[in-house]
């Protein structure tokens, strides 16, 4: 592997630990708080009143570790694992809908189109995963409409998808299981040999 890539876990642990730090901050901006209270205000300041400066900057100090802890819980992991961690398999075993998985991929897909439509933008599309394209196993009305109006604008490499086609000439594929740069290359070289020019 070229790169150090972290699983979900991994991921999960480190912000954990994040969010342990960002409370402990906190409890140490509090014992701050309360030590220049005793220590400070109580015994010089007359009327016992905390320096608005001080005040002012705890309360700041505060706002900012809460709103960094509520970033954190709201923070964007894939629903879609693509490795064999523990949650990757849990995921699978448990929650996975090929129906779903099909459904919202043609969906973004033919929004994807639409878009590119809708603005003139020139645009060739490709696809790893025949999936999709699938008539045999969850399928119904919606799906199959989707099918026939996304089919028309993928391009197929001697008739197939882009990963197998990329595995097929040797390419190397990453780890995440996308052929990498020099598939790409060849992929385009591909396409505009063959003319392929789609709107």
């Amino acid at each position: 592997m070229s790169r150090d890539i972290k699983s979900a876990d991994g991921w999960s642990g480190e912000f954990d630990q994040i969010r342990e730090s960002i409370e402990k901050s906190r409890s140490v901006m509090e014992g701050f708080a309360k030590w220049i209270w005793d220590n400070v205000v109580a015994k010089d300041v007359i009327p016992p009143r905390m320096p608005s400066e001080v005040s002012h900057g705890l309360a700041a100090l505060d706002q900012e570790l809460r709103a960094i802890a509520h970033s954190n819980d709201n923070q964007w992991v894939t629903i879609l694992p693509v490795n064999t961690d523990s949650i990757a398999t849990t995921y699978y075993k448990n929650m996975h809908s090929e129906y779903r998985d099909k459904l919202t991929t043609l969906m973004n897909i033919r929004l994807v189109i639409d878009t590119l439509q809708q603005k003139g933008y020139p645009f060739i599309m490709t696809f790893m995963d025949n999936l999709a394209f699938d008539t045999r196993w969850h399928t119904n009305t919606a799906i199959l409409e989707l099918q026939d109006y996304v089919r028309p604008h993928m391009t197929c490499f001697d008739g197939m998808n882009f990963l197998d086609w990329s595995k097929e000439q040797g390419y190397p594929i990453g780890t995440a299981a996308h052929p990498l740069e020099q598939a790409h290359a060849a992929a385009a070289e591909y396409m505009l040999q063959l003319g392929i020019h789609k709107v």
